[in-house]
């Protein structure tokens, strides 16, 4: 055993040199039996729930790249729900999630801070129309219309499939109408989510 050796040329006898590999191997089986076990469980309960809170789901240790692997693999997902804290750092993690699944909303009591940790998402591949909607939101909820519809109205202009979606959208039909009417189009809704994996 090559470490084993190499430990005892440090100076440690055969079987502290055993001892502390040991223990080495046994926490690293630890590690990965929790991070099994954990995968299980989240697996189990968004298949069960048909909804997921990506702060709870996708924060603790989870790369932007394995949240959208979950969501790619997850058929009857409806929609992630995103809560940002002040810090706003676990965005970039849900972001592939969003664009995967298509439904994602934010919500934060730091607009500004929620306004960076997007910009910094995108450089992830989440579309920019989706973005500009979630930051409309956000506005909206914090009360500053002004830039809720300028964001949402380059959201639309990105993608017109939004308008209806916002129409529907309770956060932004509480607009004051000195900002205008959200500029839906007529006889428009929302396409079927095509791109989404199919059934179980």
């Amino acid at each position: 055993m090559g470490a084993s050796v190499w430990l005892r040329k440090l100076g440690f006898s055969r079987s502290k040199a055993l001892y502390g590999l040991t223990c080495v191997a046994v926490v690293v089986l630890l590690v990965f039996t929790v991070r099994i076990a954990r995968e299980v469980a989240i697996r189990y309960y968004v298949r069960n729930e048909r909804w997921a809170d990506s702060w709870g789901l996708f924060k603790d240790g989870w790369s932007h790249y394995q949240a959208g692997e979950y969501a790619a693999a997850i058929s009857d997902l409806d929609y992630v729900v995103g809560v940002a804290p002040r810090d706003g750092g676990y965005a970039r993690q849900y972001s592939v999630a969003c664009r995967v699944l298509g439904d994602c909303y934010l919500y934060t009591d730091a607009p500004g801070e929620a306004e960076e940790a997007y910009g910094r998402s995108l450089a992830f591949g989440v579309e920019n129309a989706r973005a500009y909607y979630g930051l409309a939101r956000t506005n909206a909820l914090a009360g500053d219309f002004e830039a809720a519809m300028g964001l949402l109205t380059k959201s639309i202009a990105l993608d017109s499939t939004i308008a209806p979606i916002a129409v529907l959208d309770p956060y932004l039909r509480s607009l004051p109408q000195q900002y205008g009417p959200i500029p839906a189009m007529e006889g428009s809704r929302r396409p079927p989510r095509s791109d989404r994996p199919s059934g179980r």
